[in-house]
């Protein structure tokens, strides 16, 4: 092999290398940049949720508005501070707060790591756009979630005890296993939704067209309808049956008189519907 035809193929090899390492450099910095965007996006909407009306509640067992505007419910509850001043309630409070978002923190973590699995899969890109809205529906529903349990049960359950007063018919002495019974609520609920978004995920990846994050009305209706009803398309028929009275108890008309009570009956006897069609026919 002669000397020029030597350097013509180290050449032509050099070349072939600089061409792929530029692609390499292109995705990394294509990458980059929606990293940047994607992190930016979500200080943007983290900023904006935490500064909701929705974040000042009134806890009406003690008779007092506190704020939750640290992201994503944490409070630094000024207003049971001023009411009262006893180190170990507050103690108590906060470290029981520092528990439920410790778990929450595990649960945000394996969010991310649903769409990084399924993104390595090549089961669909997605965008910004698409990351943000399923985040918010994540972040709205632990709210509420955290609200029902922690806020409005917890937080009263702890300071009951202190004062050695009964709570919603629990002896002060039984207060402890009732504020578990709540946190363990907060968590099981917690890996419902978690559960849910990626079997919402799942469903939609198989779709032909990734990009426009699409399916069919039926899918959607359904995946819905389980959601209404709190369960998982894994649960059995008698699991899900058991949670649609257990829902009904709350929402019948007959039984609450709020204004939305027959709305949510009403969207819970249709979700029960959908559901059970669809495991008939199945």
């Amino acid at each position: 092999m002669s000397f020029w035809v030597l350097v013509f193929i180290l050449l032509f090899l050099f070349g072939i290398l600089s061409f792929l390492y530029k692609i390499k450099l292109g995705k990394r910095e294509k990458n980059s940049k929606d990293n940047i965007q994607v992190n930016e996006a979500l200080k943007n909407f983290k900023s904006s949720f935490a500064s909701q009306k929705d974040k000042v509640v009134l806890i009406k067992e003690i008779d007092l508005v506190e704020s939750f505007n640290r992201f994503p419910f944490k409070s630094e509850f000024k207003e049971i501070k001023k009411k009262y001043k006893n180190e170990k309630l507050i103690f108590t409070i906060e470290n029981t707060q520092k528990s439920f978002y410790d778990y929450w923190a595990v649960k945000e973590f394996d969010f991310f790591v649903i769409f990084e699995n399924l993104s390595k899969k090549n089961f669909i890109v997605f965008s910004t756009k698409v990351l943000l809205l399923i985040y918010s529906e994540f972040i709205t529903k632990t709210f509420n979630l955290y609200k029902q349990t922690f806020i409005l049960a917890v937080i009263p359950a702890i300071i009951f005890k202190e004062e050695n007063k009964g709570f919603k018919s629990i002896r002060p002495e039984s207060l402890n296993e009732y504020i578990d019974s709540q946190f363990l609520e907060f968590s099981k609920q917690l890996n419902k939704i978690i559960e849910m978004i990626e079997i919402q995920l799942q469903v939609k990846s198989k779709e032909k067209n990734k990009t426009d994050f699409k399916v069919n009305e039926m899918q959607l209706k359904l995946i819905e309808a389980y959601k209404v009803l709190e369960v998982l398309p894994t649960d059995s028929d008698d699991k899900i049956r058991k949670a649609y009275l257990k829902l009904a108890k709350i929402y019948h008309p007959d039984k609450n008189n709020n204004e939305y009570a027959k709305e949510k009956m009403a969207q819970i006897n249709d979700a029960y519907d959908i559901v059970v069609k669809e495991r008939n026919k199945n």
